[in-house]
């Protein structure tokens, strides 16, 4: 074998994974909003970093025995649209 040879194979291998990967990711988020609990959450807070013009929102919902549960979503930036008071389905 060539090193051009085990390179495309390598790089069809990684695309097999990353393949593999979104598909189980796409079926448990499936999964997720199919039978997950859902709750309603509002923006409490926005936290800022020092020389960074995005910022990540702070959700609160109630949970099911009636305690208030805190959480910072993944995805963070400009332009997300949840200002404090924001309300948003939760899973």
């Amino acid at each position: 074998m060539t090193g051009e040879t085990i390179g495309i194979g390598l790089a069809v291998l990684a695309g097999l994974v990353s393949l593999w990967a979104g598909a189980r990711e796409a079926r448990l988020q499936m999964r997720l909003s199919r039978y997950g609990l859902h709750a309603e959450g509002v923006v409490v807070d926005q936290e800022h970093r020092p020389g960074d013009d995005s910022s990540t929102p702070v959700i609160e919902f109630t949970d099911r025995q009636g305690r208030p549960v805190r959480f910072r979503p993944v995805a963070t930036g400009l332009g997300l649209g949840m200002a404090l008071g924001t309300r948003m389905p939760v899973v």
